[in-house]
C-alpha cells in the first residue's frame, strides 16, 4: 500500500502532471498547522519505499547514511533482478552493483496494470553486457556467425535464437543462377559420376590378321621359232598371286576407368550458425 497525500492529509497540494496524488505543503508559517505535518505515516511511506529497494536488489543495509560515493539506495535500483522486473528503454545503459555497464536489449514497453517488482514472475526487460549488445547490433536476424567452438551464440553472448549450419558451402547469391538465386537455397554433391566416354585408336592390321585372299592378274607371251625367223602372235594369259594373309584375330587396346571423384576443394572446418530470432 502507499498513502495517497489528498486523502490522508487535508492540508497538502492539489494533484498536478506532476504529482498525480498531490505533493506536499508548507505551512503559511511555522505553527500555522495549514501545511502537511511529519508524522510517522508520512515518513514510513518513505521508509517502505527505500526498504523495498533495497530488499528487491538483495542488499543489506551497512548502517551508514548513502553518499554519493556509496550509495546502497541507487545501487539497489541498478540490481539486475530489480530491472528484471521494470521496463526500461531499448538501449539504456546502466552501471550495475557488480561494476559492469550493462544496456537494455528488450523491453516489452509499459504495462497497463501496476507490477510488483518482488512478486512479478514474467520479465519485461532483458539486460545485456555491453559487449553482448554490441554483438546483437551487428548480427541481426539472418547473420551469420563463424567459430572454431561449438557454442551457440545465443548461449554465449544471451542475443537472439542461432540454428547450426553443418556441412555446406557459403555461396553468394546469384539472381541469374537457378541454383542459388535466393538465400538459403542448398544444392550440390560431394561426389560427381562420370560416364563411360573412351574412344579405340586406329590399328594397322598385320599381314597375318589380314583375311586369306589372292590376287588376280593378266600377263602376256610371246616368241618366235626359234630361229626360223617367224614370229608368233602375243597371247593373254589370266594367273592369280599366291594366297596371303591369315585372318588371325586381332583387337583394340582400351585403357582407363569409371570412377567417382571427390568435388572437395581444400577447406577448413568451422562451426557455423545463422540467427532465426
Amino acid at each position: 500500500m502507499a498513502l495517497d497525500i489528498n486523502n490522508t492529509y487535508g492540508a497538502s497540494t492539489p494533484a498536478d502532471a506532476d504529482y498525480p496524488y498531490g505533493s506536499a505543503k508548507n505551512e503559511t508559517t511555522p505553527g500555522d498547522l495549514d501545511g502537511t505535518p511529519l508524522e510517522k505515516a508520512g515518513f514510513d511511506d518513505i521508509y517502505g519505499l527505500m526498504q523495498s529497494l533495497l530488499i528487491c536488489a538483495g542488499v543489506v543495509p551497512n548502517g551508514n547514511p548513502d553518499t554519493v560515493q556509496a550509495p546502497q539506495y541507487l545501487a539497489s535500483i541498478f540490481n539486475l533482478r530489480w530491472y528484471d522486473k521494470i521496463d526500461f528503454a531499448v538501449g539504456t545503459k546502466v552501471v550495475a552493483g557488480d561494476g559492469l555497464t550493462y544496456v537494455c536489449g528488450e523491453a516489452s514497453g509499459p504495462s497497463t496494470s501496476p507490477q510488483n517488482p518482488v512478486t512479478e514472475s514474467a520479465p519485461r526487460t532483458k539486460w545485456l553486457t555491453e559487449g553482448a549488445f554490441t554483438f546483437g547490433l551487428i548480427n541481426p536476424v539472418g547473420s551469420i556467425h563463424l567459430a572454431h567452438n561449438s557454442i551457440n551464440p545465443g548461449d554465449q553472448y544471451g542475443v537472439g535464437t542461432w540454428v547450426r549450419i553443418k556441412g555446406k558451402f557459403l555461396i553468394g547469391v546469384d539472381e541469374l543462377q537457378s541454383d542459388y538465386n535466393t538465400a538459403g537455397e542448398t544444392g550440390g554433391t560431394r561426389t560427381h559420376n562420370h560416364s563411360d566416354n573412351f574412344s579405340v585408336a586406329n590399328h594397322t592390321l598385320t599381314l597375318s590378321q589380314i583375311p586369306s585372299h589372292s590376287h588376280t592378274y593378266q600377263r602376256t607371251s610371246g616368241g618366235n621359232n626359234g630361229g626360223s625367223g617367224q614370229s608368233y602372235p602375243h597371247q593373254v594369259q589370266n594367273d592369280s598371286t599366291a594366297p596371303a594373309g591369315g585372318g588371325q584375330p586381332h583387337n583394340h587396346g582400351l585403357s582407363g576407368n569409371i570412377n567417382n571423384r571427390d568435388l572437395l576443394p581444400p577447406f577448413q572446418s568451422v562451426y557455423m550458425w545463422r540467427r532465426i530470432a
